[in-house]
């Protein structure tokens, strides 16, 4: 008949309502609960109608093998669902693990991927203004100095980090407090004809920069920028500007002070500290110096 098969009511406030001790199972199971129905009802549900009260499951699993296992043979759907209505906490929270040399979250294997896919994905679609992060990795401990934060790891020739910045804004913004440690640093040790840094497609720049390096420091004698070959047989130039348009390559040296605007220190004993090599002028100058009327 339509009703219920089992009706537990207990007043037990101790002890358990329902114990099941199997000692003896091999590969059985304490609980069986089977149905080939195809609607959508539930096969098991755990109300708690207070809003605090005891937790709803707890496993444990004193054993090497896993405390639960999920063997999902649907389609295209989610083997784990959660709907929240809490507005703060956590809605998936791992307290205080012990891992050593472990992992707190691994997915293995998905060497079924191929487009559109992602093993892991972060999506909000929120209009809220107010300042947030969708994802937030921290390492709290001063003296952890050999903890990475973020480890990228790519073995193919497509990009190891992507960032598509669709807003008017910033796309990479990095503060440090460094004093003397670098802030970036790239290590291109294995690069021959290709470029360590690229910056191409600055094709919209109209008062705009490609590179924009500023300083307000009072004091100290660092340059904003240093260009250092540290290989004394190298015989490529340490810069090198190559301008195919009509403009000049200007150096604007807006000194605001009484001091030197440009000064050339070299250690050069038989070569020119400045060469112009091969000038193509006809009618006119190879050096002006115009608008020296201070003098």
């Amino acid at each position: 008949a339509d009703g219920t098969a089992i009706n537990i009511v207990s007043d037990a406030t101790t002890a358990d309502v329902i114990d099941i001790t199997a000692d003896s199972l091999t590969s059985g199971r304490a609980l069986n609960i089977y149905s080939n129905a195809t609607s959508s009802a539930e096969l098991m549900k755990i109300w708690n109608d207070q809003s605090a009260g005891a937790k709803l499951l707890h496993l444990r699993q004193d054993g090497a093998d896993a405390a639960i296992f999920i063997d999902y043979e649907g389609v295209n759907n989610r083997p784990i669902e959660i709907d929240t209505e809490q507005s703060q906490g956590h809605v998936i929270y791992i307290n205080d693990p012990k891992l050593t040399s472990g992992n707190g979250i691994t997915i293995q294997n998905a060497d079924a991927l191929t487009t559109g896919g992602s093993l892991l994905d972060l999506e909000s679609n929120s209009a809220d203004t107010g300042t947030r992060t969708l994802a937030h990795i921290i390492n709290d401990n001063a003296l952890a100095t050999g903890a990475t934060v973020l480890t990228l790891q790519q073995d193919s020739t497509a990009d190891a980090l992507y960032i598509g910045h669709n807003a008017d804004g910033t796309a990479l913004s990095v503060v440090s407090t460094a004093t003397t440690a670098n802030v970036v640093n790239i290590d291109g040790g294995s690069v021959t004809t290709g470029s360590v840094l690229s910056i191409t497609g600055a094709d919209g720049l109209t008062t705009g920069h490609a590179l924009d390096i500023e300083g307000n420091s009072a004091s100290g004698t660092a340059a904003l920028l240093n260009v250092f070959q540290n290989r004394g047989e190298a015989t490529a130039p340490c810069a090198f500007f190559d301008q195919d348009g009509i403009g000049a390559i200007t150096v604007d040296i807006n000194v605001r002070r009484d001091s030197v605007g440009l000064e050339i220190d070299t250690n050069a004993t038989t070569k020119r500290a400045l060469s112009i090599p091969g000038p193509k002028q006809t009618t006119g100058n190879i050096i002006e110096l115009p608008d020296a009327g201070a003098l």
